[in-house]
Formats: C-alpha cells, structure tokens, sequence
C-alpha cells in the first residue's frame, strides 16, 4: 500500500494497491456475482450491495486497516474536533457499487456525519472524483490527472485499478463530483462515523 499526500484543492490521500491480492481478488468477484445488487443512493445508474453482508472477509480487512487509516487522517480530524481513538468510530456505509453508463453526481460535501470517507476504485474503468474548490461564484477543478491543469473544464479521468480516495469530510471545503461515466465503473464505498 502507496499513500500520497496531497493538499490541492483540499487536503485528501491516494492509496496506491490499497486491497492486497488476495482481498483484490474477493473484491473482483464480487462484481461478477450480480446477486444481490439493488438500486441505491437515489442516484440514476448506481447498484450497490452491502459489502458486510457479501464479503465478510472483505468487510473484516477494512477494519483491520482503520486504525492506520485513523493516523494518517490525524490532523483533518483534529480539526474537526474528532477522536483519534479507533473504538470511537463505526461503520457509516460500506458497499460495492457498480456504477452504469452515465452515472454522475453533483457538486456536494459529505454529511458531517461521514468521518472518514473512502473511496476504493476497483476495476479503474468510468469516472473518477473530481476534487473541487471555490473560486469566487465558481467551482474549480483540480488534481487527479494532467487532464485537469485547465482548470476551467470539468475533466473525467480514469482512476488507477486498486487505489482509493481517502478523505475526512469538512462542510464548505471537500466539494466534490463524479462527472458523467462513460464506462461500467466498480468501486467500494467505505465512510466511518462515531459511534
């Protein structure tokens, strides 16, 4: 596991071969087993399926990895006035999604409720999450790939197969989207809350 710091447009961590290969591989053929899949969200294109429920060998890793992931996260929680006390969470949501065919979301936060907000590429196919700033009445695009040094467009790049998108949500400073996929994408939706 790779986890990069970065700060722009807001401060989040890459993780680079976030699953080993053995969970990988239980991810993988999550996706291939349509069972149990359901509309959810609300959002258009988006089936989800609870991970605790599918895979506890899956859902019993991301536990594993929490209190490390608690570390990293130490200073964003902090400033929330947040523990660093890994008994002091739980599990908020924790599914495999598959996101179809123009599938997208709009510009938003996360709920204050969300802690710790994972988000787990799978297959690296469709859209990534596109980071956002305010600038002035506008939101601007930043990070994720080369795509994005013109700020002025709203880019889709591809995420890397494996990786994830950590971050600990902030009213008013974590906006962020999913334009638009073009491709079937899967990804795991992990977000802790205090218990």
């Amino acid at each position: 596991m790779i986890i990069t710091k970065l700060i722009e447009p807001w401060k989040h961590f890459i993780v680079e071969h976030f699953f080993p290969q053995n969970i990988l591989l239980e991810v993988m053929s999550q996706f291939e087993i349509r069972e149990g899949f359901e509309p959810w969200t609300g959002y258009a294109h988006r089936m989800g399926k609870f991970v605790q429920q599918y895979s506890p060998l899956t859902y019993e890793y991301l536990l594993s990895i929490l209190p490390a992931f608690i570390k990293v996260c130490e200073d964003d929680l902090l400033e929330r006035n947040l523990p660093t006390d890994a008994s002091k969470y739980c599990v908020f949501q924790c599914m495999f999604c598959i996101d179809g065919i123009g599938y997208t979301v709009p510009i938003h936060c996360d709920t204050p409720q969300k802690c710790i907000t994972f988000v787990i590429y799978v297959n690296g196919k469709g859209s990534c999450t596109s980071l956002c700033k305010k600038h002035g009445s506008e939101y601007v695009n930043s990070f994720l790939s080369d795509e994005f040094k013109d700020s002025s467009k709203v880019n889709h790049p591809h995420p890397i197969p494996n990786s994830a998108l950590v971050f600990v949500p902030k009213d008013g400073i974590t906006f962020h989207t999913v334009t638009p996929t073009s491709e079937v994408r899967h990804t795991v939706q992990f977000t802790i809350q205090l218990k």
